[in-house]
């Protein structure tokens, strides 16, 4: 596996300050001839109708950090895991364990340190290990993957009228004509309620990107006119360095009247087999 990696946030026009909190983190494990990488890179968007939301999206951060990393050295490539839990691997295990950590360490932070109200933030990450993709989330910051000309969702949107829309009870019609109301979270991270870890892992055989970032580089009520996600992919199409492609999108947003804070991280993979392979044909 290679990854490269660009990341850029920004405050936006209209906010007084930036409430969304990213974090790229790659580790080289070299042996002999042997080169492993692993990638872990997430971003949180705290909620700026709550109270310290630039507070809550760093502890969100730091506590996945602190969960995840010291389990996920060594791992080899995965088997289900816990009986509570078959359906999912290993690394999806200790992702979701890692939210559920953050959301309590919030919670008891409000709990604690605020007279009224409470705090919360959205979070979604990417860990890259083996030639596998590995997600989780809970919010509703995106994560695409963009391989072969196609765009995929990576991530399950916690918009209260998303939700409707996937129990059935509105239309897609109607969730896009939904406001005030269209913004709310149905879940959050520190809400003190029980919440549900959105958890994926796939496999992938190509060169391929991935994207994270905040509503405020996708959502529509944020812009006089939304960036798509084909428009996301067209943008960067011909974009070699990932840190200049972060770049051309956040300035694309702020152009589309930037209303929200704007994160985005732009991860660059490719198979570690067919590296060689295309270093072979090019030497």
């Amino acid at each position: 596996m290679n990854i490269k990696f660009g990341f850029r946030t920004d405050i936006g026009k209209k906010r007084k300050e930036n409430q969304d909190c990213l974090f790229t983190i790659k580790i080289n494990i070299v042996q002999g001839q042997d080169d492993s990488e692993i990638g872990f890179f997430g971003v949180a968007d705290g909620m700026g109708g709550l109270e310290e939301g630039d507070k809550a999206s760093r502890l969100a951060i730091e506590a996945v950090i602190s969960e995840v990393l010291p389990k996920i050295i060594g791992l080899d490539e995965l088997e289900p895991s816990t009986k509570s839990h078959p359906g999912l691997t290993t690394q999806e295990d200790i992702l979701r364990k890692a939210f559920l950590r953050a959301h309590d360490l919030i919670f008891d932070y409000s709990r604690n340190k605020l007279i009224d109200g409470k705090i919360g933030t959205t979070l979604s990450v990417v860990l890259l290990q083996n030639n596998f993709i590995y997600t989780a989330n809970v919010g509703d910051s995106p994560i695409y993957l963009i391989c072969n000309d196609e765009v995929e969702e990576l991530y399950v949107s916690d918009k209260w009228v998303d939700t409707m829309v996937r129990q059935g009870e509105m239309t897609e019609e109607s969730a896009l004509e939904a406001n005030p109301g269209r913004n709310v979270l149905s879940q959050y991270i520190g809400s003190g309620k029980e919440i549900r870890v959105h958890t994926s892992s796939l496999s992938y055989e190509e060169s391929c990107k991935i994207l994270i970032c905040s509503d405020g580089l996708t959502d529509p009520s944020t812009f006089d006119k939304k960036i798509t996600s084909r428009e996301l992919k067209e943008l960067i199409k011909d974009v070699e360095d990932p840190q200049e492609a972060c770049n051309k999108l956040v300035d694309e947003a702020n152009n589309r009247g930037g209303k929200d804070n704007i994160t985005a991280i732009l991860i660059e993979v490719k198979h570690k087999e067919k590296e060689i392979e295309e270093d072979t044909k090019n030497g």
